[in-house]
C-alpha cells in the first residue's frame, strides 16, 4: 500500500485510574488500552507496515504524548526513513509520520 494511517490505542493499563471518567466510559477498552506500556498496538502497526508498505510509502500514527522518542525510534531504521514527530493543536508530541525505505535499503533483512 502507498500509505498506512493509523490511530491505535495507546493508553498504558498503569493510566486506567488517571483518565477522565468521560473518556474511559465513552470509548471500548480495546480502544484506549494497549498493554502495560501503551505500546503493543504500535508495535502490530510497526510489523504490519513493514509488510503492507511500498518502498517509499507512508505511515503516520497516532500516540501518547510521553512514547515520542520510543516511537519515532520504532519507526526508524533499518525499515523506515524521513521519520518524523507531529505536534498536535495544543504542540504536544502526538504523531509519528515515517517513508518506508526502498527495497535496495534492507534487501536480506526479511519482513
Amino acid at each position: 500500500v502507498d500509505m498506512l494511517v493509523v490511530n491505535p490505542p495507546y493508553v498504558p493499563e498503569r493510566m486506567r485510574d488517571q483518565l477522565p471518567a468521560e473518556v474511559v466510559g465513552g470509548d471500548p477498552e480495546l480502544a484506549l488500552f494497549s498493554g502495560p506500556d501503551g505500546l503493543a498496538a504500535l508495535r502490530v502497526v510497526h510489523r504490519r507496515a513493514v509488510e503492507l508498505l511500498r518502498p517509499g510509502g507512508w505511515v503516520i500514527a497516532e500516540h501518547d504524548e510521553s512514547h515520542a522518542d520510543r516511537v519515532a525510534s520504532m519507526f526508524g531504521e533499518p525499515w523506515f526513513e524521513a521519520t518524523r514527530t507531529v505536534m498536535d493543536l495544543a504542540g504536544r508530541p502526538r504523531h509519528v509520520v515515517a517513508r518506508r525505505r526502498v527495497a535496495a535499503d534492507v534487501a536480506g533483512l526479511g519482513a
